[in-house]
């Protein structure tokens, strides 16, 4: 599975666990300029993934006012919100049909 969160963070997931991984773009170099992902953290359940996202956006916020960094944490929030609801419903049918958790 791969899920966009963000345009900065993307949801993947291996048999095992949930993966935040984050885009980069390299600086130097013959590949300068170029986009690629870094995995950033291993999850076993997706709220510890979407509490560890949250912690990573706001520890990164450029905020230099409690009202920006407010602004940013709850724009942050609402976005893990609506994509942990989204999985977790989704799990829910699909658990309800027989259908494994994957």
């Amino acid at each position: 599975m791969e899920i966009a969160i963000d345009e900065q963070y993307w949801l993947r997931s291996d048999e095992r666990n949930f993966i935040l991984a984050r885009k980069r773009i390299t600086q130097e170099g013959e590949n300068a300029g170029q986009e690629s992902w870094e995995n950033v953290g291993y999850y076993t359940s997706l709220s510890g993934l979407v509490k560890g996202c949250l912690d990573r956006q706001i520890r990164g916020s450029k905020a230099n006012t409690l009202a920006e960094l407010e602004r940013d944490y709850q724009a942050s929030y609402t976005a893990l919100k609506r994509l942990y609801g989204e999985l977790d419903s989704r799990l829910k049918e699909n658990h309800g049909k027989g259908d494994r958790y994957e």
